[in-house]
């Protein structure tokens, strides 16, 4: 089949899919790149909620109530924190919390398996080391949000290559009319007429 397409299928195939690829591999370095960067995002989250709650920590926490806090944002639910005061006895904690601990580090990231659901979870001490802070947000959350942003690198892609095809077709029929002109003039000719063209 290859070998009795025109020259304009050749050649419209071939760009094509010099393009495709380049385009394919660009979205795919980027949205490696765009993942690494989002996770780094999300995980400066944790911390710095983090860091409100050691904040927090320095006031009086039986004061404050989260069992009947507002659900503000669609992902409320799928964001824990627990307060630990010497890591023993749970004293604030958010509604989704488990009653037992987010993590088992005291100190930075960690991934943990928390009611068959996966969490990524930040833990820290506050200033006096008695309180053991986590905070945690559900790992499905994230790839959900990693799969969109996939969607959005590959949608314009998608849009566009029937466009640039489109494009690439024209360009390539205008480019080779001369040849077409040429072909069919030396079709039209006698065998035996010699002259130049």
């Amino acid at each position: 089949m290859w070998q009795r397409a025109s020259l304009k299928q050749r050649l419209l195939a071939l760009m094509l899919t010099a393009t495709a690829l380049v385009w394919l591999g660009a979205a795919a370095f980027t949205y490696h790149e765009a993942r690494e960067e989002f996770d780094e995002v999300l995980d400066a989250h944790l911390a710095q909620a983090a860091s409100l709650l050691q904040v927090q920590t320095a006031h009086d926490l039986d004061e404050l109530e989260t069992e009947h806090a507002p659900l503000l944002h669609k992902y409320s639910r799928r964001v824990a924190f627990q307060i630990w005061e010497n890591g023993k006895r749970l004293v604030l904690h958010s509604a989704n919390a488990p009653p037992h601990p987010l993590a088992t580090r005291e100190h930075g990231f960690s991934d943990n398996n928390i009611d068959g659901k996966k969490w990524r979870v930040f833990s820290s001490r506050d200033e006096t080391g008695m309180y053991l802070i986590h905070v945690a947000e559900r790992s499905d959350v994230r790839e959900e949000l990693a799969r969109d942003i996939a969607g959005n690198l590959l949608r314009p892609l998608l849009v566009s290559l029937p466009l640039l095809a489109i494009l690439l077709w024209i360009a390539i029929a205008r480019s080779l009319n001369p040849l077409v002109s040429l072909t069919r003039e030396v079709e039209q000719r006698a065998p035996e007429n010699l002259a130049a063209l």
